[in-house]
């Protein structure tokens, strides 16, 4: 896993999310979808705590929220 001193930045500074993310993102939403936990999804996609499955989620989301209004 890369430290996010090296994932790259826009062009405010906030992080740019990469491809790989975005691919862990919807496999943590797809799975979410199929009943399983936060906790599950943590340790089967390689995260630290449940939290970042939430968020990532929570990115899937507010991403499919955007493109629906645009």
């Amino acid at each position: 896993m890369t430290s996010s001193q090296d994932r790259p930045r826009g062009g405010r500074g906030q992080f740019v999310r990469s491809l790989s993310t975005a691919e862990r993102d919807a496999e943590a939403a797809r799975l979410r979808s199929l009943g399983w936990s936060y906790p599950r999804i943590a340790a089967e996609l390689g995260w630290k705590t449940r939290a970042d499955a939430h968020n990532a989620v929570k990115r899937v989301l507010k991403e499919t929220v955007r493109e629906a209004g645009d």
